[in-house]
């Protein structure tokens, strides 16, 4: 075995590592000011851990699921967040399409009881798998 070459191919991986993280440290930093910006009164590590959440979604969805978010907290802030945070694992389970609906339902239903609309995000994963 050539020692020489699998050390080069160790520091190369590594390196990749260290390069994605850097990459997805930034993804995650944009999107928490993107959040911060648009949905003010939720605190710091809220918004951080959302991103977090967040930054597991290829970025068409990150960006598709922020544009809803932000859209339902002119009407239902803690609405939004519970959306926010249900959205991965509901992005996991349905297209793109079916995600802005999704939101749609979730906003329509803030419009006439905010605690309903959470209730509705809060359980949506939960549903969904069993469909």
């Amino acid at each position: 075995m050539d020692y020489a070459k699998s050390d080069f191919n160790a520091s190369r991986t590594a390196a990749f590592f260290v390069m994605m993280s850097g990459e997805m440290d930034a993804n995650e930093k944009e999107i928490t000011k993107k959040l911060r910006k648009h949905l003010k009164g939720i605190t710091a590590s809220t918004l951080e851990a959302i991103a977090r959440r967040l930054d597991v979604l290829p970025y068409g969805r990150v960006l598709l699921t922020t544009d809803i978010g932000i859209g339902l907290a002119a009407s239902n802030l803690r609405g939004a967040v519970e959306m926010l945070k249900a959205a991965p694992e509901v992005s996991r389970l349905i297209d793109a399409s079916e995600m802005r609906v999704w939101g749609e339902i979730g906003k329509r239903l803030s419009a006439t009881s905010a605690e309903t609309a959470i209730h509705f995000f809060q359980s949506s994963a939960g549903t969904l798998e069993k469909i």
